[in-house]
């Protein structure tokens, strides 16, 4: 019995949708700026899967989005064509990171990589993956962009 009260429980939950919060109301587009730099790749893979399921939470209840991805610090490693600056084991979720990046490339969304991160990290500019525009710095970027109105989501 109580095995199909949860159950009930969870299709009525489900079944309810949410009403839209009132930081979207009259709003017509949210421009946000996402500073990535998260270096471990199973916390990158979550924080960009956050990104999108954020970006699907705006949209539902009707707004627009301008979107834009900084990438810098340990980040950039898993934003390179080659494997040569992660860990062996951390092939897989790389791929599984730029299949996540390559759908918010997809959507819409700038992506840019710092080239201040790849210099400290001794990363050649033309190792970084065609989707992402290298900027002179992550820092400019995210202070023009908060400047212009987006706001800024970190960690």
């Amino acid at each position: 019995m109580r095995y199909f009260l949860f159950i009930l429980s969870m299709i009525i939950l489900t079944s309810v949708g949410f009403a839209q919060p009132n930081s979207l109301k009259g709003l017509d587009t949210a421009k946000f700026v996402v500073d990535l730099n998260q270096g471990n790749a199973k916390k990158l893979k979550t924080r960009i899967g956050l990104i999108l399921e954020t970006m699907d939470n705006i949209t539902e209840h009707g707004t627009k989005i301008d979107v834009v991805v900084a990438v810098r610090g340990g980040a950039s490693n898993f934003m390179t064509i080659n494997d040569d600056h992660i860990d062996e084991d951390e092939g897989k979720i790389k791929a599984q990171i730029s299949n996540l990046t390559s759908e918010l490339a997809k959507r819409g969304v700038k992506l840019e990589q710092c080239a201040v991160a790849l210099r400290f990290l001794k990363i050649d500019a033309k190792e970084v993956q065609p989707k992402f525009k290298v900027v002179q710095n992550g820092y400019v970027s995210l202070i023009g962009y908060q400047n212009k109105g987006y706001a800024v989501v970190v960690k």
